[in-house]
């Protein structure tokens, strides 16, 4: 007799892929804030600074807020989140100097934190048990989205509105109907394990837990390694006679796309510390290859299998984090790992820099693909000690 699998895509589901959408939307406008800020006449260090000083906002402040904003409060800080959110956006056109925009973009930056953080939350608590890679597959392809749409969209909504500023400020009102989609979010109540403030000795005692280590350990691997090649990609293309190496970022993010929608059920059904291990083994040949393509032929077909294998390991990585979570936790943890997502992309850039001092782009993929091999080690023997019932990692 076959037991019907409990239902993912709920009304619930729908309303907090809406609020996650319209947050993205609001980010993915800024693809081109470079030139509005040289147009403002910040030099380049300083318009770098400004850009920057969002994502380390981010950084620094969603591990500090994981452990306050549950499934109990998320309603409330969601709203507010998305209010502040549009009240920051509308604010770009007001400033010109350094100071003035960077606290702008601090505040933009915690608004935009506290926003995604407690959707997490709330979204993780209607996840259903062996569904966890199939949901995180779907919510990751939602983040993707606005980065394809946005960018050609936005260039004639600023034509239409005047400028980059006043377009900003639209897409902060559009930001608003996040409010509504909030209030339609069922009580945390009904959604099964949504407890209140997480107590400082459940915070030491998760951050105490092995598992939950391991997989916020793969997660920094793969994504330090994935910022690596995101900030580096366009020298190694250029050096290597490739005409347009943005195609590589194209194709790779349509091979992640595709697999995270057609692979979320095959994924919940493997040994996700199997899987991480075979998708590391993977990431960890093609950066080894990257450094010596010849044409954009190989240069594209690197991108396919990258592709495949980091749209593999994003929703195995939140998955096995979700499942060797207790349940109140698992909202934390999440909110963790997207913490190490983010300090990837610094972390990837900060080291490639002097690697690629020390031996070029064959010294920076070399790096990236031991490291992955490395954490596909890790998964490895994690498994295996597992198995034998007397894991180091306190897995049993």
């Amino acid at each position: 007799m076959t037991v019907a699998r409990p239902p993912l895509f709920t009304r619930d589901f729908f309303l907090v892929a809406g609020i996650v959408f319209l947050a993205q939307v609001s980010a993915a406008a800024f693809f081109h804030f470079h030139e509005h800020l040289v147009g403002l006449g910040l030099d380049e260090r300083s318009a770098g600074f400004v850009i920057g000083v969002f994502s380390l906002s981010v950084l620094v402040l969603r591990p500090l807020v994981s452990p306050f904003l549950t499934a109990a409060n998320a309603r409330r800080f969601a709203a507010g989140a998305a209010v502040a959110t549009a009240a920051a956006l509308a604010l770009y056109g007001s400033f010109a100097g350094v100071a003035g925009l960077t606290l702008l973009r601090v505040v933009h930056g915690a608004a935009y934190t506290v926003l995604l953080t407690a959707v997490t939350a709330r979204f993780v608590a209607g996840i259903p048990e062996g569904r966890s890679a199939e949901a995180f597959g779907w919510m990751s392809v939602l983040l993707l989205v606005p980065y394809a749409l946005v960018p050609p969209l936005f260039v004639p909504l600023e034509r239409a509105a005047g400028g980059f500023a006043p377009a900003l400020a639209l897409l902060g009102a559009a930001t608003l109907a996040s409010l509504p989609l909030a209030a339609f979010l069922r009580p945390a109540a009904a959604t099964g394990p949504a407890r209140g403030r997480i107590t400082w000795a459940e915070l030491r005692e998760d951050l105490r837990s092995a598992p939950v280590l391991l997989g916020l350990l793969l997660s920094l691997v793969v994504w330090a390694a994935y910022g690596a090649v995101f900030a580096f990609l366009n020298g190694v293309g250029l050096a290597a006679g490739i005409p347009s190496p943005g195609l590589f970022l194209t194709v790779s993010t349509a091979a992640e796309a595709s697999v995270r929608v057609a692979g979320g059920r095959f994924l919940d059904r493997v040994d996700k510390r199997r899987g991480l291990a075979v998708a590391l083994l993977v990431l960890a040949g093609g950066f080894a290859g990257l450094p010596h393509v010849g044409g954009t032929a190989p240069f594209l077909v690197l991108a396919v299998l990258l592709g495949l294998a980091w749209g593999v390991a994003m929703p195995l990585l939140s998955g096995y984090i979700f499942d060797v979570s207790p349940p109140h936790l698992r909202p934390l943890n999440t909110n963790l790992g997207m913490a190490v997502f983010q300090a990837g992309f610094f972390v990837g850039p900060a080291l490639g820099g002097p690697l690629i001092d020390l031996g070029g782009y064959r010294a920076l993929f070399l790096g990236c693909a031991l490291v992955s091999l490395a954490g596909a080690a890790a998964a490895v023997s994690s498994t295996a000690r597992a198995g034998a019932g007397r894991s180091p990692l306190g897995e049993t």
